[in-house]
């Protein structure tokens, strides 16, 4: 469910094609805790993007991957992502391919 008040066009100028307003007293990622079961990093990112209809360009960020057999869990983060969304998703967690894919933040 994205109907977050701060996604509105918010700029003034009315109409179609604006951009969306970030509140200047937010950092501008989000970091969390990645906890996957047999999934790959990979996967797991594709799958919150997908599932939380996330820009495809911004996408999840990470650094490396993790084994994809076993219990494993990373820190990522994503770009202008309000903590509830991220939350959100995780109770929708339909689709990831092979495992759980929890996610926690802090």
């Amino acid at each position: 469910n994205r109907n977050n008040i701060n996604r509105k066009n918010t700029n003034g100028k009315g109409g179609k094609g604006g951009r969306a307003v970030w509140p200047k007293d937010r950092p501008d990622f989000l970091r969390f805790v990645l906890y996957k079961e047999n999934v790959d990093t990979s996967t797991a990112t594709k799958d919150i993007v997908r599932i939380g209809r996330l820009n495809p360009k911004r996408g999840v960020s990470y650094a490396g991957m993790k084994d994809k057999r076993g219990v494993t869990s990373q820190f990522c983060s994503v770009y202008r992502i309000e903590k509830e969304e991220l939350l959100a998703l995780n109770a929708n967690k339909g689709g990831n391919s092979g495992g759980g894919g929890n996610t926690s933040t802090r």
